[in-house]
């Protein structure tokens, strides 16, 4: 699966899951928010 669709579907989840959603919106607020994003990824099963 190519990180695009990983993303997508990382996405359509987020949007029906109210807390996931905050959780990733809260990674904005991270001292590294692009690796916070990813290993919240990761910890989903993405490996993004």
């Amino acid at each position: 699966m190519e990180i695009a669709e990983m993303l997508d579907e990382i996405k359509k989840i987020a949007q029906k899951d109210a807390r996931l959603r905050e959780e990733f919106l809260q990674t904005r607020e991270q001292k590294n928010p692009l690796s916070a994003f990813c290993a919240k990824c990761r910890e989903l099963g993405y490996p993004v």
